[in-house]
């Protein structure tokens, strides 16, 4: 069970292997992520820092899903 913050409350989160994103999928979100987060970091715009924050957020919800998906494709091999 994963615990994702909510506004200002926590969701349980049941992740089965069948609806738990592979490893690729992740790394490809974060990197998507992480050019948002660039983009917005560079604006001089209060809206553009907004969009680097939610996009460093995103990016922060994504890593324990990949480090386990990383450990699971490794125990594959």
């Amino acid at each position: 069970m994963d615990h994702v913050p909510c506004g200002g409350h926590t969701l349980s989160v049941h992740f089965t292997e069948e609806s738990a994103m592979s490893k690729q999928e992740l790394y490809e979100q974060i990197v998507a992520l992480f050019a948002q987060f660039q983009e917005g970091h560079n604006a001089t715009t209060k809206k553009g820092a907004a969009q680097a924050r939610k996009a460093a957020s995103g990016i922060k919800k994504l890593i324990t899903p990949y480090n386990q998906a990383s450990v699971a494709a490794d125990k594959e091999k």
